[in-house]
């Protein structure tokens, strides 16, 4: 869009507005602010949907991204008030539903590591924003490595350094990411849920009057556990140097390998 002369004119900051001016004094030297308001006004007007204004150091990225600040629809980072809280996890899941989330759960941190914001992936999943209240134990514990194990991957991808904004969206969006908890108590949940599950299949395979679809839940769900748990347990020894956590991670790969065949529909 080409404007006359005359409009672009009205654009220039170094001419008085009329609307007043503002002064303070920052850093100990006055500043004068300038109410430009009432032109880019005018210049809003003179233009049609669909159009954009830019200079040479206002580009399209910087225009996108101007526009996407403070957009209910398109700012990631904005809590409106009419949003209502986050329901509270529940206290009992039926395996199905479990077998459910925990995938959701894995497709959201593959969407994350493809390049999208955390809030919009891992983070979709309401009750990850209220993992401080009481619920079923093996969800808590599969959401506690889930987010746990995000805080892991960020943390490693901002050590390394090499990525950048398009490849690995790495601003958590002041999401709580539990840092008061220590991996020690993540595995040790897991684990315990692990052997629950493990308890409960043998149980369900020695009794003649359990249906062969709940024993194949049951199978599920202690294989969807088994993957959480070695992949956090992948990512913790990542963080850590030296030759004893790389051999943890090869065997905690090796574990992830053989319960994909489980997951997989």
């Amino acid at each position: 869009m080409e404007l006359p002369t005359a409009d672009l004119a009205q654009l220039s900051l170094s001419e008085p507005a009329s609307d007043g001016i503002l002064e303070e004094e920052l850093d100990g030297r006055p500043m004068l602010w300038r109410n430009v308001l009432s032109s880019i006004d005018q210049a809003a007007d003179a233009m049609t949907l669909g159009e954009l204004l830019h200079g040479e150091c206002f580009s399209m990225q910087d225009a996108m991204s101007a526009l996407e600040m403070m957009d209910p629809q398109m700012d990631s980072g904005m809590a409106t008030a009419d949003q209502p809280p986050p329901p509270p996890p529940p206290d009992l899941l039926e395996l199905s539903e479990l077998v459910a989330i925990v995938d959701e759960l894995l497709r959201g941190e593959v969407a994350w590591y493809a390049g999208l914001p955390l809030v919009q992936t891992v983070f979709r999943l309401d009750w990850l924003h209220a993992t401080r209240q009481p619920c079923d134990a093996r969800l808590g514990a599969v959401m506690l490595g889930a987010v746990r194990g995000a805080a892991a991957v960020r943390a490693l991808v901002l050590r390394s350094g090499v990525s950048e904004e398009e490849d690995f969206s790495s601003s958590s969006y002041g999401l709580d990411l539990r840092e008061d908890v220590p991996d020690s108590d993540v595995l040790r949940q897991l684990i315990a849920e692990e052997e629950a599950a493990a308890g409960a299949l043998r149980d369900a395979k020695g009794e003649k009057a359990v249906t062969d679809d709940r024993a194949a839940l049951l199978e599920a769900v202690l294989c969807r556990l088994r993957l959480r748990r070695s992949l956090f347990a992948v990512l913790g020894n990542l963080l850590r140097p030296g030759p004893k956590a790389l051999e943890t991670c090869k065997r905690m790969v090796a574990l992830c390998e053989a319960q994909l065949p489980g997951v997989r529909p």
